[in-house]
């Protein structure tokens, strides 16, 4: 079952990891998007079908050239189609998540989360090794 977004909801990050860290807006982002960096230090929309791995969750909406703040992990409200448990993975669909791991082959499929409640997920985009549908 597919997570259908509503109103995210930044409802918890860790402070422990010295966040938010302030990075500027490569194209325009929404709050909860999973973020990828850029060679120039820079943060966009991840999406699985370029192969972005995950690092940074938007703390807040932003536009191209604004400095926004960005978590390291974060506990996001505003789902609904969760399965306690579950994991989590970053969509095809640039910023979002979803319950299914891409097959693909050079597509992301790193698992950078799981599923809180029907509504809430926890994303950890640090915490396992890169990987792609194909082994990679």
């Amino acid at each position: 079952m597919a997570l259908t977004e509503g109103t995210r909801i930044i409802y918890s990050a860790a402070p422990e990891f010295g966040i938010p860290m302030t990075v500027q807006a490569a194209k325009t982002v929404k709050r909860g998007d999973a973020l990828t960096v850029h060679s120039d230090g820079t943060v966009r929309a991840a999406d699985s079908d370029d192969g972005d791995q995950v690092r940074l969750i938007a703390g807040e909406d932003g536009n191209a050239g604004e400095k926004i703040p960005c978590y390291w992990m974060a506990v996001i409200d505003g789902f609904t189609g969760g399965t306690e448990a579950g994991a989590v993975y970053l969509s095809s669909t640039a910023g979002e998540y979803t319950v299914t791991a891409d097959t693909d082959a050079q597509d992301t499929n790193t698992i950078i989360g799981y599923v809180l409640t029907e509504t809430k997920i926890l994303v950890l985009p640090g915490v396992r090794a890169d990987s792609t549908a194909a082994g990679g």
